[in-house]
C-alpha cells in the first residue's frame, strides 16, 4: 500500500504544529498560542500555499482551528495526547477498504459479481481494521519522541515475534559489515532506561503495555 504526499506532508504539518506550539508556550509561559502557515513552511521546507491545503482538511476534521487577522494563526482542538494517527489519515485521505469499496469495483455491473461469495474481502478487511488499529493505538504526542525511542516502542508492540527477529537479525548484519555504532535500543535506553527494560520482558499484550508505558515514561 502507497504511503500518499498528503499522508506524508500532513503529517509533518500536524508534528511541527505541536513542535512549535509547545516551544513558543515554554518561550512565552502561556498557553493558547497561535502557530503561523510560514512558522510550518519553514520548518517543512514546503509553500505556504500546500500547508494551507493541508491545514483546510485538518480543520474540516475538527483537529484544528484558526484564528484570522494580523496576529491570526493555528491550534490543535484537543491536546496531542487525545489525537490519534488514525484521526489524521483519516483526515488526509480515504480509507484502503470503506464501505463502498465492493460498489466502486463491481466490473461493468451495478454489483460485483462476488457480491454473496468473496475469498478476498476478508484479507483486504482484516489487513485494513488491522493497519487502523496501529494507527488508533498511536497518539499525535508520542512522536514527539526521538527516531530511536520510537522504533523501539514500535518493535515492542510487535506482537509478530518472528516478523520482529527478522528486522533485528538484519540491522545487526548490517552494523556487522559497517563501522561500528551504537544499537538503537542502548540509544533509547540512555534517554529511557526503563522502557527497554520493558521490551526485553515478554508481557501477555505486549502491543497496548508497551504503548501505555511509553507514554507514561515520555510525558
Amino acid at each position: 500500500m502507497k504511503i500518499t504526499a498528503n499522508e506524508e506532508y500532513g503529517l509533518r504539518v500536524m508534528l511541527q504544529l505541536v513542535k512549535i506550539l509547545r516551544s513558543k508556550e515554554l518561550a512565552e509561559g502561556r498557553k493558547e498560542l497561535l502557530v503561523t502557515l510560514n512558522d510550518i513552511a519553514i520548518a517543512e521546507d514546503i509553500s505556504t500555499d500546500y500547508v494551507a491545503q493541508i491545514l483546510l482538511k485538518l480543520r474540516r476534521a475538527e483537529l484544528v482551528d484558526s484564528v484570522r487577522g494580523k496576529n491570526g494563526g493555528y491550534k490543535l482542538l484537543k491536546a496531542a495526547e487525545e489525537i490519534s494517527l488514525f484521526e489524521v489519515m483519516q483526515a488526509l485521505s480515504d480509507e484502503a477498504y470503506g464501505e463502498d469499496f465492493c460498489e466502486n469495483h463491481s466490473g461493468r455491473g451495478n454489483s460485483c459479481t462476488h457480491k454473496t461469495e468473496c475469498s478476498i474481502r476478508p484479507v483486504w478487511s482484516t489487513i485494513s481494521s488491522m493497519v487502523n488499529n496501529y494507527f488508533k493505538s498511536i497518539k499525535l504526542a508520542d512522536l514527539l519522541s526521538s527516531e530511536s525511542c520510537m522504533n523501539t516502542m514500535l518493535e515492542a508492540s510487535t506482537n509478530d515475534n518472528h516478523l520482529s527477529m527478522a528486522l533485528k537479525s538484519r540491522r545487526s548484519t548490517a552494523v556487522s559489515h559497517s563501522s561500528p555504532r551504537k544499537p538503537e535500543s542502548k540509544a533509547c535506553e540512555s534517554e529511557r532506561p526503563e522502557l527497554t527494560r520493558f521490551v526485553n520482558e515478554d508481557p501477555e499484550d505486549k502491543h497496548n503495555a508497551a504503548i501505555r508505558l511509553t507514554r507514561q515514561l515520555w510525558n
